[in-house]
């Protein structure tokens, strides 16, 4: 069955929505045969496929390479992209040129937004021009424990507390470490 947005709304806090990462067709066949739920093609392709130290590097147009490759294998899971680093930021036709690119040329289904909660006029004006918008936001970055979730459809910002995990695993690391050293 092909995951849409409606598909994913009606799952919603009903059963578990798999999420996995796909930057080729290869990992999106695989992805799709585990019968994945959302496969999002992010911008972390600079760092775990690139060889860039990090995502700010990563441009559009690598985004729609990317996206194109697992939207090729026209998989059940609804295809998500990621807007790479500064562009939800500025002007927003352009924005949008980048949206519409990767989703009628491209194959994405939804786009993937990251930002603080001045980004949800933004994220209103795209989906009143029919793109679906999946936002993270935060405080501080990835790592924040404080992370703020998006209501694309009414813009409004809701805050929830998470843990964060990737910080526990550093502080784990790091008692690792020591008392190894010992």
């Amino acid at each position: 069955m092909k995951r849409t947005l409606k598909t994913i709304r009606q799952a919603k806090g009903k059963s578990p929505i798999v999420c996995i990462t796909a930057y080729d067709a290869v990992t999106a066949r695989i992805a799709d045969a585990a019968d994945v739920d959302v496969i999002l093609i992010g911008d972390s392709v600079g760092n775990a496929v690139l060889g860039f130290e990090n995502t700010v590097p990563v441009t559009p147009a690598m985004m729609a390479h990317h996206t194109a490759a697992v939207a090729r294998v026209r998989p059940s899971a609804m295809v998500v992209a990621d807007i790479p680093f500064g562009v939800a930021h500025g002007d927003f036709s352009d924005l949008l040129k980048i949206c519409m690119n990767l989703m009628q040329n491209c194959g994405a289904e939804a786009v993937k937004i990251e930002g603080d909660a001045s980004m949800a006029p933004t994220i209103a004006r795209l989906v009143a021009a029919g793109v679906p918008v999946c936002g993270r936001t935060s405080v501080c970055g990835r790592n924040a424990c404080w992370r703020t979730a998006v209501t694309a459809n009414s813009g409004k910002m809701r805050r929830k507390r998470r843990n964060c995990s990737l910080r526990r695993k550093r502080t784990r690391r790091r008692e690792r470490s020591r008392s190894c050293s010992k």
